[in-house]
């Protein structure tokens, strides 16, 4: 894997965070563990200062007694699929992640992998509700906010089925569909995040080193007539391949 994927996923796991308040003593503490670990406290707070909020890494290390080199995965597929997660966040593939997370919720028992967990999926928290509230504002001023409100839609269909906005964004499309208007648009709209979501499969595999795979798939949303809305982002995602592949 080259060193771009990797610090990318480093800094998505580093930017996860949970709200956890700290007393002045705690902040001290933050101080001397940094100088045991010789790292910043920025590596495990939010601030490069130190105290407040938690990073996953940080929820990590306070999980594993505050040791760094702990197992903190029950086994290796877990620590895989965890890795994938990060990738998928690293890309915007957010049910992917948001999935893979669900899993690992219910699968995972050792504390430093339960606290990675738990800190990542506190994310995905901000997107499902802001996605079907702002669809409905669009949807609310007529055909004018129709394309933008259908895109947000089909994000929530594809990527969040199983939630309730995931639910009530299906329910919207089915209804729009009906209408003779709409129905063309919202075709279109299903078909368009289809092709987007083979560009995220893509950028997942690149953050995870599978350059091959991320090129079949990169070069597949490409050849979709509805994926010319993403035709740049999609260039750009093969133009970060590695060479000769």
């Amino acid at each position: 894997m080259s060193p771009g994927p990797l610090a990318s996923i480093l800094a998505v796991a580093l930017a996860a965070a949970a709200a956890v308040l700290v007393s002045p003593r705690e902040a001290l503490a933050t101080k001397d563990y940094a100088k045991k670990e010789g790292k910043d406290c920025g590596f495990c707070h939010i601030s490069d200062k130190g105290s407040g909020p938690r990073t996953a890494k940080g929820r990590e290390y306070e999980a594993n007694g505050h040791q760094f080199g702990v197992k903190s995965w029950t086994n290796d597929a877990n620590e895989q699929k965890y890795l994938r997660a990060s990738s998928a966040i690293v890309a915007q593939w957010y049910g992917e992640a948001s999935k893979l997370l669900e899993e690992l919720a219910k699968d995972e028992k050792l504390p430093g992998g339960t606290a990675l967990v738990d800190a990542t999926r506190d994310r995905f928290k901000m997107f499902k509700g802001p996605w079907i509230r702002s669809a409905k504002k669009l949807l609310a001023k007529g055909d004018l906010g129709v394309p933008n409100a259908l895109a947000f839609l089909a994000k929530l269909e594809t990527q969040f089925p199983s939630t309730d906005e995931g639910k009530e964004a299906i329910q919207l499309l089915d209804g729009l569909a009906k209408d003779a208007k709409t129905k063309d648009a919202v075709a279109n709209a299903r078909a368009a995040e289809k092709a987007r979501g083979l560009m995220l499969e893509g950028k997942t595999e690149f953050q995870l080193g599978h350059a091959d795979k991320a090129k079949e798939l990169l070069e597949k949303a490409l050849a979709d007539p509805h994926g010319k809305d993403f035709e740049r982002d999609i260039r750009e995602a093969i133009a970060a391949l590695p060479p000769g592949k």
